[in-house]
């Protein structure tokens, strides 16, 4: 998958001295790739952000805190 690629990020799963394997450093990763890719969207891609959190509120499926 990283043939070719200008850049490369690694995590280590299995490096923890937990039983299981941790996702976090995945989870890290795709969420800072998110907020780039957010960020580089500009006005569009907030529009695009709040319609979908609007068609989700309205599913019953995401609530927004209060308060």
């Amino acid at each position: 998958m990283a043939e070719g690629a200008d850049h490369l990020l690694l995590f280590e799963a299995a490096s923890s001295p937990g039983f299981f394997p941790s996702l976090t450093g995945a989870i890290a990763v795709a969420q800072s790739l998110a907020a780039v890719a957010f960020t580089l969207g500009g006005a569009g891609a907030k529009r695009k952000l709040e319609e979908t959190e609007g068609r989700l509120a309205r599913m019953s499926q995401y609530t927004v805190e209060k308060g």
